[in-house]
């Protein structure tokens, strides 16, 4: 395979992205087949009915999860010559609500790597039920007090019940991850949400996200249930620039990452900071997207210019 690969970046110039490409899927298949022969040692070593601590057992996975991520990451680095510019508040020994942009296939294993890996704080993710797609993620995923939910399901009840689960003893050093734009970010998708928003009838959002570029308006429901399940927790906000084109495996193929400058940048807002009422909440929440939409921009610039 690598052979035909080197072929055809020869012919078409790519500088190496096929072989790239291949390099990486060869590293994803090993990082899975790894994690799921620890997993499967985790089981028989320290799962149900074999006499240990719960607790172990879900220490343990958490932190075969860390690795699994900082690996994958590393991986995603080291063959598309990533440059990684880290700008992290510090969390201290809180629990926090993380709300990350979202924007690519990559981009799911920056809180895991950053919030979890730097700060020491045991995550729990929102994520949507098609990574279970992915075997390591079905198994350790599902060890883990994760919630995965079916994309643009209109089960309200089920959904906030769900948040109020996973946020049940969140204490210190103890997070909740959502992506509170719902889906990656496209020019389409961008123009589909502000859209939706006209349609509502909400004429004071609709004048906070219509001037958005670069990110979705946050999808409400979801992410207020949050604030609402976990008053006592800050909320993280982890925006993100250079994986824009990786958002579709065509991109990658065609080596819209080789060379990228990742910057990645985070804030933290105490929850005394954060409004109660439901309307003042929505307006602040689209006013850190757009805190965010803002720092994007400048990244843009810096970068064409």
């Amino acid at each position: 395979m690598l052979p035909a690969a080197a072929l055809v970046d020869l012919v078409g110039r790519t500088r190496w992205a096929v072989c790239r490409f291949v390099a990486l899927a060869v590293g994803y298949l090993g990082c899975e087949s790894l994690g799921l022969a620890a997993s499967f040692a985790l089981w028989l070593w320290l799962g149900p009915g074999r006499g240990r601590s719960p607790d172990r057992y879900l220490e343990a996975n958490f932190r075969l999860q860390l690795r699994w991520a900082r690996a994958l990451l590393t991986l995603a680095r080291r063959c598309y010559g990533l440059r990684l510019e880290l700008d992290l508040a510090e969390v201290g020994d809180r629990g926090v609500l993380v709300f990350s942009r979202h924007a690519s296939l990559v981009d799911a294993l920056l809180p895991t790597v950053l919030v979890s890996g730097h700060a020491g704080t045991r995550l729990r993710f929102i994520l949507k039920r098609e990574l279970l797609l992915d075997p390591c993620m079905d198994v350790v995923g599902q060890r883990l007090p994760n919630v995965f939910v079916a994309r643009g399901t209109a089960d309200a009840k089920l959904e906030a019940e769900s948040i109020r689960r996973l946020t049940r003893g969140l204490g210190a050093r103890q997070g909740v991850v959502i992506f509170p734009e719902g889906t990656r970010f496209s020019e389409q998708r961008r123009a589909e949400a502000i859209e939706r928003v006209r349609a509502s009838g909400d004429t004071a959002r609709l004048s906070r996200v219509s001037g958005f570029r670069h990110v979705l308006p946050p999808r409400s429901r979801g992410t207020l249930a949050l604030l609402d399940a976990a008053p006592h927790a800050g909320v993280l906000f982890l925006a993100h620039h250079g994986l824009e084109s990786a958002g579709r495996l065509v991109s990658i193929l065609r080596g819209g990452l080789i060379g990228r400058r990742l910057r990645v940048r985070s804030w933290l807002v105490p929850a005394h900071e954060v409004p109660r009422p439901h309307d003042a909440r929505l307006a602040w929440l689209d006013g850190e997207w757009a805190r965010i939409d803002a720092w994007l921009e400048t990244c843009e610039r810096e970068r064409l210019g």
